[in-house]
């Protein structure tokens, strides 16, 4: 009596076990199968919240987006075509942490809706086209931590009539142009975090209607790529500007921001119409670091070869470079810390390089 007892404890319990383990498996298929969701494109018009270790993709078999409401991601959205923010009405798109890819174009404000992106965390990819900042209507873009990656452009504004505004508070925004399309407005504020090139691009940033430094400054790093900024980089506060890289960065207009610019790698080249400083008129501090270089490939950057007259711009070399390209400039406010002065005479005139 007692076996028969022990055997019928040893079959229900194994019974009970193989219950458990069927259990535990629909229990794991179920809870995979929450956490993947695949979907036909979808424009969301009530409020959406992609929870982390949860992945949602939107087919391409139409377009997908957020309009009239919110969608908050901390996991990973796969949009395999368009995706809009606001399309004929508002929308907000918040990016706290994991991924969300867009293949095609990702488009905030259009049909004169109004849209705005937020990234605090984790990376907006936008694999295959520009991403759009107001296309047809009121947009916004603010980088508050995490990343944009952008390699075919950022563009301000697209139809007459938008307003496209990029904020870079923090993070890092990787692109290969940022400009406007069209006759709309297209602002850039660089306050903080770091802008840096995915290719050789001589317009990188160019046809805006502003771009500030803000009092937390800029980091633009050309990452090996040669690159020119034709556009007038401007600010009234002490933030500011440092050019990082191994490659050339031309500044082809004249800016106006006043807080301290510092070479920190590569090239930092003034050509065309690029100066510092409203064209060496204001007070402003340049700091060349070792490895790195100021490159005059301008005349008269700072003073003017005519009259003798100088700058109140200083520069420093903290074991840097500066070199030209036959032209004169004066540098009666130089100071050396190590690094090199190498000269090539003022072709124009037969003038000295250097007034110093």
């Amino acid at each position: 009596m007692t076996y028969m007892r022990s055997s019928l404890f040893r079959l229900n319990a194994f019974a009970l076990s193989r219950r458990l383990a069927a259990f535990f498996l629909l229990f794991s298929l179920f809870e995979s199968a929450a956490k993947s969701q695949t979907l036909n494109a979808t424009i969301f018009n009530s409020n959406y919240t992609n929870n982390s270790g949860q992945t949602l993709t939107l087919l391409n078999n139409g377009t997908s987006g957020v309009n009239g409401a919110y969608f908050t991601n901390y996991g990973t959205v796969q949009a395999d075509g368009n995706f809009q923010v606001g399309t004929s009405d508002w929308g907000v798109f918040t990016q706290n942490a994991g991924t969300f890819n867009v293949n095609d174009y990702l488009s905030i404000a259009r049909n004169s809706g109004s849209g705005s992106i937020y990234v605090n965390g984790g990376w907006v990819n936008a694999w295959n086209r520009p991403i759009i900042v107001g296309e047809s209507g009121e947009g916004y873009i603010g980088i508050n931590g995490g990343g944009v990656y952008a390699p075919n452009g950022t563009v301000l504004s697209g139809n007459a009539g938008s307003v496209g505004s990029l904020d870079l508070n923090s993070g890092i925004l990787v692109t290969s142009q940022i400009y406007k399309w069209g006759g709309g407005t297209g602002n850039l504020t660089l306050n903080g975090g770091t802008l840096k090139a995915t290719r050789e691009e001589w317009n990188f940033i160019s046809g805006l209607n502003s771009a500030n430094i803000g009092g937390n400054g800029a980091e633009i790093n050309n990452d090996g790529k040669g690159i020119g900024i034709n556009q007038t980089l401007t600010g009234s506060g002490s933030g500011s500007v440092i050019f990082d890289g191994s490659n050339w960065t031309t500044l082809r207009q004249n800016n106006t921001y006043t807080g301290d610019t510092l070479v920190r790698g590569g090239v930092l080249q003034l050509y065309e119409n690029g100066s510092l400083y409203n064209n060496g008129t204001a007070a402003g501090n340049i700091y060349v670091n070792s490895g790195a270089t100021l490159y005059f490939n301008k005349q008269d950057v700072f003073g003017n070869a005519d009259t003798g007259s100088s700058s109140p711009v200083t520069v420093t070399l903290n074991g840097g470079n500066i070199n030209n390209g036959g032209v004169f400039n004066n540098l009666a406010n130089l100071t050396m810390n190590g690094g090199n002065l190498n000269a090539s005479g003022g072709s124009d005139n037969g003038w000295n390089a250097y007034e110093l």
